[in-house]
């Protein structure tokens, strides 16, 4: 008895350590957990599932919204995996940045024919801009 209760108990608690978690991906909370700064760029990328076995899979084209040295926002017409790993390619002769990993954080429907993923990349990257004196993206 007292081990269901126990039981009962733990399962409350973690239900309850969920919900907080929901409760901080709303915009505004997302936008405090962000430690790099965010540049507009729309930059046609190619997702790919991120382990090897399984990257010739059919890939999803997607567009960036804004991308950082941590991550970014794609946008879709299929939705991603929140938690699953991916191998981005993007259009070097827009965003010359070299293809990477990124878990998926977040996904939301847009609309019927569109998704927005926010990806954090495995490891930071240098934003160039080359047509730009001081190098940085705008």
């Amino acid at each position: 008895m007292l081990q269901d209760r126990t039981i009962e108990l733990t399962s409350s608690i973690e239900l309850l350590a969920s919900i907080s978690e929901l409760e901080h991906n709303v915009c505004e909370e997302i936008r405090k957990q962000r430690t790099c700064e965010r540049f507009e760029a729309r930059c046609p990328v190619t997702v790919r599932p991120g382990n090897s076995r399984d990257r010739s899979q059919l890939a999803v084209e997607a567009v960036s919204g804004d991308v950082s040295a941590s991550g970014c926002l794609l946008l879709s017409a299929s939705p991603l995996t929140v938690g699953d790993v991916y191998w981005l390619t993007f259009d070097k002769s827009v965003l010359p940045i070299d293809s990477l990993f990124a878990r998926c954080v977040r996904c939301r429907l847009l609309n019927e024919e569109a998704f927005e993923a926010g990806l954090r990349f495995f490891t930071h990257v240098t934003l160039l801009d080359s047509s730009d004196d001081d190098g940085l993206l705008d």
